[in-house]
């Protein structure tokens, strides 16, 4: 296994950032510079209060809050006025107070001004998504061009809001209020396009940061890399946003915070010359790679869909409102009554968007992000939906209630697991999904799915399940809490009583020399102060030695069939887990070796799985020394002849040449971090 270490630290470094698909929408090395340059200019005076960004967004909400209190006060005064006044019909003339009538030709003067700054953003949303490989505008140019305007169309509804008016027909006070709900829906996307576009600046900016080359030895190269990860997770961590971005932003913080264990153990592997832990670092972060790749890409396509829906919005209701509020004034003026505006009497009607994962294989289903991926917004304003979600004969029903407005939420919906599942086999099965408005109890979706559930002990061969190196996935098969692993470690501490009678290593203390060697259980690397590596050796051989003689005890005997696939047309191996294969007392090579790793990993020892051509087998480190331990679980059943085979110590240099025929290494105590638990015990 022979691999450039510095090429392979710099391709994680510069990769990140690149797999944001970023430059569609002027984020290459010109759409760079002219973030800046357009940040700096419209941008300029915020930059200048970075400290003060969070008491500005705090006045904003306060603001926000005070106009809708304010729309709510003129639309209980509206439907006073309304309830004393007969509704107008066409043949009636109205009369218009001079005053009132300035104020329509003021409202007509501003919403048409309003339309046009609205063609103006619409464009630069448009130029910036329509086409992603010619674009000509980017996201800090939405939001730059929304922060410009966001005083001025405040400064509108304010002075609405303050008209002097005689209030001389009901059609005027709801021409005043359609106008005022105009203007506060119009600053609400406004503010939430500056929001997601400052939110997506300071992101970017801070992956880029995080991600700049880094020169030096390979120690030297990870010790940086390692600093700027942590640096780049902490400023990630501050960085404030919308509530309605929070899934994107969590996701991204929790992918990169899981890049500093993976660098943590490759210095750890570099300051030990430990070649074991420097393969399996990197393999790691192979694997982290494709995690953070989905999670920046997915940041970036809530980047679009936020902006796209503000799009729709201006496009689908808030330029209809606006003619129709030119129309009421047009009418107005000549004392001629308005119709009712039609957003008045629209229905609550959510729309949401749906995705699922048509096969679900059961042992990485706790690496799943999702079974069901949703987005949804409700244009009319604030909405309770219920959804529910089952898959049959494998989840409990998944029930929750969500408040949807007029921002996009996302959700991703993945129902518990049955406690006790019973999947020997491939089978189809239904998923089930409704989704029901609360607010008038309509069935908004109501859908059945075939997906196909594969079976318990399927392992996929291929990576296209989550993109990752397939023999990364047996982690998932590793379960320490089992409680057969801890009846097998039981068991081994009888074993280990008679093996250590075998061995004398005698030391001297206070009370006289005395024999270290004897144990009278699995200890794992206790105890903590031992420094003496022969006797760290022979604790770790002789514990797992104990365990192998355990296995052999407990009757379980090697099964010689090839480690191979079990169905090549769909790339699957079979494995069973450990629990199994003890109660089955029988396993192929990964199968063994899952034991063992299973209750070393029980102990709290370090080990790790190793994959020659065909093959697999457990390497358990000696201490924290960079010295290992390979033990060959299929030694089974142990008897006198093959005990000495089962668990032998390997120098760095045999190390190094046996892993430049090994397919891969897995370090088990990276499980955790690449969302590979198992789902059973």
């Amino acid at each position: 296994m022979k691999k450039n270490l510095i090429k392979r630290t710099f391709l994680f470094a510069l990769c990140t950032i690149m797999t944001l698909n970023l430059t569609a929408c002027g984020y290459g090395s010109a759409g760079k510079a002219y973030l800046k340059e357009q940040i700096s200019q419209t941008m300029k005076e915020q930059a200048k209060k970075e400290k003060e960004k969070d008491k500005q967004v705090e006045q904003s909400e306060s603001k926000t809050d005070e106009m809708e209190a304010e729309t709510d006060e003129v639309q209980t005064e509206t439907e006073e006025v309304i309830e004393s006044t007969p509704e107008s019909t066409d043949e009636q003339v109205i009369e218009i107070s001079q005053t009132d009538l300035q104020n329509i030709q003021n409202i007509r003067e501003q919403v048409t001004a309003m339309q046009q700054l609205n063609t103006g953003l619409m464009e630069r949303i448009y130029n910036c998504y329509a086409d992603e490989n010619n674009a000509t505008a980017s996201v800090s140019d939405i939001a730059n061009y929304a922060y410009e305007y966001m005083d001025e169309i405040q400064a509108t509804y304010d002075m609405i809001y303050n008209f002097s008016s005689d209030y001389s027909s009901t059609d005027l006070v709801n021409t005043y209020k359609a106008t005022m709900d105009y203007f506060l829906q119009i600053y609400d996307t406004y503010n939430n396009l500056y929001q997601v576009g400052l939110t997506n600046y300071e992101v970017i900016s801070t992956l880029e940061a995080g991600n700049a080359d880094s020169v030096g030895t390979n120690e030297e190269i990870v010790s940086s890399e390692f600093d700027k990860k942590k640096a780049m997770v902490e400023a990630l961590q501050q960085i404030s946003y919308p509530a309605f971005m929070e899934l994107p932003m969590v996701e991204l913080v929790e992918n990169y915070s899981n890049y500093l264990y993976a660098y943590r153990e490759l210095y750890k592997g570099y300051q030990l010359d430990d070649l074991l832990r420097q393969n399996s670092a990197l393999n790691t972060l192979d694997a982290l790679q494709v995690q953070v790749v989905n999670a920046a890409e997915q940041f970036d396509a809530d980047v679009r869909m936020q902006c796209v829906a503000m799009y729709n919005r201006m496009n689908e209701t808030l330029n209809p409102l606006g003619q129709e509020i030119l129309d009421a004034v047009d009418r107005l003026e000549v004392n001629m009554p308005t119709s009712r505006f039609t957003y008045q009497n629209q229905e609550l009607s959510p729309e949401i968007d749906w995705s699922y994962m048509g096969t679900i294989f059961p042992a990485l289903y706790n690496s799943l992000d999702y079974v069901i991926s949703m987005s949804a917004i409700c244009e009319q304003g604030a909405c309770d939906v219920l959804i529910e979600a089952e898959i049959e004969g494998f989840s409990q029903k998944y029930s929750q209630k969500v408040t949807l407005d007029r921002e996009i939420t996302r959700l991703y919906i993945k129902p518990t697991l049955l406690s006790d599942l019973k999947l020997s086999s491939q089978k189809n099965t239904q998923l089930k999904i409704s989704v029901t408005n609360l607010d008038n109890n309509k069935i908004i979706i109501q859908d059945t799915k075939t997906i196909t559930l594969m079976s318990l002990y399927d392992l996929s061969l291929s990576n296209e399940e989550n993109g990752m190196h397939p023999f990364i996935n047996t982690l998932a098969w590793v379960t320490p809490e089992a409680d057969e692993i801890k009846a097998l470690k039981r068991l081994a501490i009888e074993e280990i009583v008679e093996l250590s009678k075998n061995y004398e290593y005698w030391v001297e203390t206070d009370e006289g020399a005395v024999n270290a060697a004897l144990m009278t259980g699995i200890v794992g690397y206790q105890p903590g102060n031992l420094q003496n590596l022969v006797l760290q050796e022979y604790y770790v051989r002789i514990q797992a030695l104990a365990i192998q003689c355990a296995m052999s005890d407990a009757g379980i005997a090697y099964n010689m069939s090839a480690y191979s696939s079990s169905d090549f047309a769909k790339a699957l191996q079979r494995v069973v887990p450990p629990a199994e294969t003890i109660n089955s007392k029988s396993g192929v090579c990964i199968e063994t070796a899952l034991v063992m790793a299973s209750a070393l990993q029980s102990a709290n020892m370090h080990c790790m799985l190793v994959f020659p051509p065909g093959h697999c087998q457990v390497a358990v480190e000696i201490w924290e020394t960079g010295e290992y331990l390979l033990i060959e679980t299929t030694c089974l059943p142990v008897t006198n002849s093959n005990y000495k085979d089962a668990v032998v110590y390997l120098s760095k240099e045999e190390w190094a040449e046996k892993l430049t025929n090994t397919n891969y290494i897995i370090d088990c105590n990276m499980a955790p971090y690449l969302d590979l638990t198992p789902i059973y015990y």
